[in-house]
């Protein structure tokens, strides 16, 4: 995995570094990590592909609408919301799987996830 994770994020520092998306020969970040094996690692390789993407919301969303299966793209999002609910909170509005969709909402809904704590008193 770690070697697709590789090609996949020089496709994207290149596309980055150019201003042009990777050339036609070259698959979508997300559709190569679809080859690898097991579906844990397809998984995982999305979600470190996703965190690397930077909080850009179209380039965010174009990149997940390269993953054709609901279910696959919902994980990505709230595996996103989960890690950062600050950052990536907005993702929950895009799924479209009801109970990942419930599950994200309770999420970026817990004030002790995406809010400050406030320092607590000295002792």
């Amino acid at each position: 995995m770690r070697r697709m994770v590789g090609r996949v994020m020089a496709c994207l520092w290149v596309s980055a570094a150019s201003g042009v998306a990777c050339d036609k020969s070259s698959e979508s970040a997300m559709v190569a990590c679809g080859q690898e094996s097991p579906i844990e690692a397809q998984e995982e390789c999305r979600f470190q592909v996703a965190l690397r993407l930077g909080p850009n919301r179209d380039v965010m969303r174009a990149a997940l609408r390269d993953i054709s299966d609901d279910i696959s793209r919902d994980l990505v999002r709230i595996r996103l919301a989960v890690h950062d609910p600050i950052a990536h909170g907005w993702l929950c509005a895009d799924t479209v799987v009801p109970e990942i969709q419930q599950q994200c909402t309770i999420i970026i809904y817990r004030p002790h996830l995406t809010h400050p704590q406030a320092p607590g008193p000295d002792k």
